[in-house]
């Protein structure tokens, strides 16, 4: 029953991060700081046409900035991530999962 409860604390928890890291990205992009989301999506379907698994936004120093990090599954079974800056809209990096 202990572990019933963890479980759900951290799929709970896990959902509240995944909605104030949509409402934050909603707000830099109304803002003009990043590019919204169906920007990058385009982009990353020029490069790997798939099905979307997940997408976040992080912000890091490495890049100068914010970062989408996209998991794109594709026709052949095989499962991408890319990486854009969520700035300009530049693809930072592309590899195998």
């Amino acid at each position: 029953m202990t572990r019933l409860i963890a479980a759900l604390l951290l799929i709970l928890a896990a959902t509240a991060n995944a909605g104030r890291d949509q409402d934050e990205a909603r707000d830099l992009a109304a803002k003009g700081v990043i590019l919204p989301l169906s920007a990058i999506l385009e982009k990353a379907r020029q490069i790997h046409d798939g099905r979307v698994l997940e997408v976040e936004l992080e912000h890091e120093r490495e890049h100068g900035g914010y970062v989408y990090e996209l998991e794109i599954l594709d026709a052949h079974g095989m499962v991408w991530e890319l990486e854009f800056n969520a700035v300009s809209g530049e693809l930072i990096e592309r590899g195998k999962e």
